[in-house]
């Protein structure tokens, strides 16, 4: 098995490495893994950035709650974070099957 973070770094190195055993056909690999790590990394930015939000909008409603605040506007936006998150998530997933 090839560690992703040498396809990352040293591309041609890996292809030179097919080439070198005869193996011309699974060069456009390479670049393919490449690309879906790509996708997969801002994929997981974007599932991290999702996640710390909704953590802080959390805090926001507990700290509402005590201060006896009206907290249903924060609840449906905290619930949307709930949503889509998970959504996210399966298109980690979708990418590695395509």
């Amino acid at each position: 098995m090839i560690d992703i973070k040498l396809i990352r770094e040293n591309p041609k190195l890996i292809k030179e490495n097919i080439r070198n055993k005869f193996m011309n056909d699974r060069l456009p690999l390479v670049d393919k893994v490449r690309k879906l790590d790509e996708e997969w990394r801002k994929l997981k930015y974007k599932g991290d950035s999702l996640r710390a939000e909704r953590n802080k909008l959390s805090q926001e409603i507990n700290r509402a709650k005590k201060q006896k605040r009206d907290v249903k506007s924060l609840i449906l936006v905290l619930a949307f974070f709930y949503k889509i998150i998970p959504l996210l998530t399966s298109s980690r997933i979708y990418i590695y099957l395509k």
